[in-house]
C-alpha cells in the first residue's frame, strides 16, 4: 500500500506546484495593486467642496477664510482657490488627497510666499440624505516649509456646480443673523461681484451701515469683512449658491444669491448670518 501511494503523492505535488507558483506571483504583485488602490480616492469624495477654514498660528493670531477645491476621482488630485480675510485676492491651490484622507496642498497668495496645508480630512455624511456631506479636519499649516500653526477645515460638497459668470453682477436683499448668545440681527445687504471675483458693497443693520469687501470663488465660496460703527470687525465665510425662479406674473427668470455664512470676530466663531439677495 505504501509503495503504491508514494508515486501518487509526488504526482499530486507536481500538479500543485504551478498553482502555488501562480498564487505566489499574485501575492508579490498584490502590494503594488494595494498601493495603487490606497493612493486613489473613494468615488464619493470626487467633486467640488467649498467652505470655511480657520487657523491659529504659533503666536496666537487667528485667521479665517474660504477654500474652494475640486477633487478628481480616482486620482485624488486637487485644484482650486483659497482666500483669507487678510488676503482677499484668491490664490490657486494644487495638491492631492488619498483614500485614507491624507491631504496635502500648496498655494501662494499674490506677492506672498508658498504656504502648505497637510494632514488628514474626514468625510462626514448627514443622517438626512438630502443634506450634503462635509469634509472636515484640523491640519498643519506651513509657511516656507516652517510649521506656523494649525488650520481647521469644514468643506461642504457642492451638489450643483455653477460658474463665475452666474455670480457676477449686482445683488441686493435681506440678511438675518444670530450670534452665539442668541441675539438676533438683520438688515439690508447690497453687493457687487466683479469678473475677477472681488466683492464690494454696503451692509446695513437698519440703524447704521458699513462697507463690506471680500472675495468670491467660482463655486460660490465667500470670505468678506465689515465693521459696523461701534462694533468689532466681523468676517463672514462659507458658501453661497445662485437660485433661479420663474416669476409667475412676468414669466421672467429671477436669480437669487443665497447662503448661510459663518460669522467670526477676531477669528472666533460668533454665530451665522443668512443672505437672500436678488439679482438687480
Amino acid at each position: 500500500m505504501i509503495k503504491r501511494n508514494i508515486p501518487r503523492f509526488w504526482l499530486i505535488c507536481l500538479m500543485l506546484l504551478p498553482m502555488i507558483g501562480i498564487m505566489l506571483l499574485a501575492g508579490c504583485g498584490g502590494s503594488g495593486d494595494k498601493n495603487s488602490w490606497y493612493n486613489t480616492v473613494d468615488p464619493t469624495m470626487g467633486g467640488r467642496w467649498v467652505g470655511s477654514w480657520s487657523s491659529l498660528d504659533n503666536t496666537g493670531e487667528n485667521q479665517i477664510g474660504v477654500l474652494d477645491m475640486t477633487v478628481v476621482s480616482p486620482s485624488g488630485n486637487i485644484t482650486g482657490t483659497i482666500a483669507s480675510a487678510t488676503n482677499l485676492a484668491p490664490a490657486n491651490v494644487a495638491g492631492s488627497i488619498n483614500r485614507n484622507g491624507s491631504y496635502n496642498v500648496t498655494y501662494t497668495y499674490p506677492g506672498g510666499v508658498e504656504e502648505n496645508l497637510t494632514g488628514t480630512l474626514v468625510q462626514q455624511t448627514n443622517s438626512d440624505p438630502s443634506l450634503p456631506a462635509h469634509l472636515v479636519g484640523t491640519i498643519t499649516k506651513k509657511v516656507n516649509g516652517i510649521t506656523t500653526g494649525t488650520t481647521s477645515v469644514d468643506l461642504i460638497y457642492q451638489t450643483s456646480l455653477q460658474n463665475q459668470a452666474n455670480l457676477i453682477g449686482h445683488w441686493k436683499g435681506d440678511w438675518t443673523g444670530v450670534d452665539n448668545s442668541g441675539n438676533s440681527s438683520g438688515g439690508i445687504a447690497e453687493i457687487t461681484v466683479s469678473s475677477s471675483g472681488s466683492l464690494s458693497g454696503v451692509l446695513s443693520n437698519g440703524i447704521t451701515s458699513a462697507p463690506i469687501i471680500g472675495a468670491v470663488t467660482p463655486a460660490g465660496g465667500v470670505v468678506a469683512k465689515y465693521t459696523l460703527p461701534g462694533e468689532e470687525a466681523t468676517t463672514l465665510t462659507g458658501a453661497m449658491v445662485v437660485q433661479e425662479f420663474v416669476d409667475p406674473v412676468s414669466l421672467l427668470v429671477v436669480r437669487y444669491l443665497q447662503g448661510t455664512l459663518q460669522r467670526s470676530i477676531d477669528g472666533v466663531n460668533d454665530g451665522a448670518s443668512t443672505f437672500d439677495l436678488l439679482k438687480q
